[in-house]
């Protein structure tokens, strides 16, 4: 419990900082592994850390792995994220963040898993995040998002948007050759998926449209 000294920042070597499932709670914790700029994993997760994301996370350049979630982060998600060139895995889930997601994300074109579930996010799913190169797991359900689902995945793999405000019809022209793993329950989408995903589903794994289902066979019937 407690917080993390300040002194901290003093590490300018230190590439692994693992400090999950623990009970520290403060407001300025990126204002010190911000100056940390040798760190290569930096794993927060399940404590009670609060604030914002400060943009300086920009000079970790070496930074792989970001894990934010089950904490208390609020505020908008700092474009500065795109810039971090080595990231392979952003865990952002089960925070407070608000406002729309930032478009300047997919410029981190390393980046193999990203997730950020259970927030507050708004406004619609910028059509870049299905142009990541590298990008094989994207978790984005249970917030508030709104607009269309995605209509490209480049190497997309497993892509989950339940429990939002999308709508619209699931596109039929999907470019999604690699994905295997797709959540769209809970959500306000029309039409018919069977027919949508038909040049996609032999590829499928698992395909949950839960609570969407029963609108679209009362939409099909009327």
């Amino acid at each position: 419990s407690g917080s993390i000294p300040s002194s901290m920042k003093q590490l300018k070597k230190l590439k692994l900082l693992y400090i999950t499932y623990n009970q520290f709670s403060q407001n300025n914790i990126f204002d010190i592994v911000c100056e940390m700029t040798a760190l290569e994993n930096l794993l927060l997760s399940n404590n009670n850390f609060y604030g914002t994301i400060n943009p300086k996370i920009s000079n970790l350049l070496n930074l792989k792995l970001l894990y934010l979630e089950s904490n208390q982060f609020i505020g908008s998600l700092p474009k500065e994220l795109g810039l971090l060139k080595s990231i392979k895995g952003m865990q952002l889930g089960d925070n407070s963040f608000t406002s729309t997601l930032p478009s300047e994300l997919s410029l981190a074109t390393t980046l193999n898993s990203l997730y950020i579930w259970k927030n507050k996010l708004t406004g619609t799913i910028p059509k870049s995040y299905g142009t990541f190169p590298n990008l094989k797991q994207l978790y984005l359900g249970d917030n508030q998002l709104t607009g269309n689902i995605l209509s490209s995945y480049n190497n997309i793999q497993q892509f989950s948007v339940c429990n939002n405000l999308l709508s619209g019809a699931v596109p039929s022209n999907m470019k999604a050759k690699n994905l295997k793993v797709l959540h769209l329950h809970h959500n306000q989408l029309k039409g018919n998926p069977f027919v949508s995903l038909q040049s996609i589903m032999k590829n499928l794994r698992i395909l949950d449209i839960r609570f969407v289902v029963y609108r679209l066979v009362q939409c099909s019937v009327v």
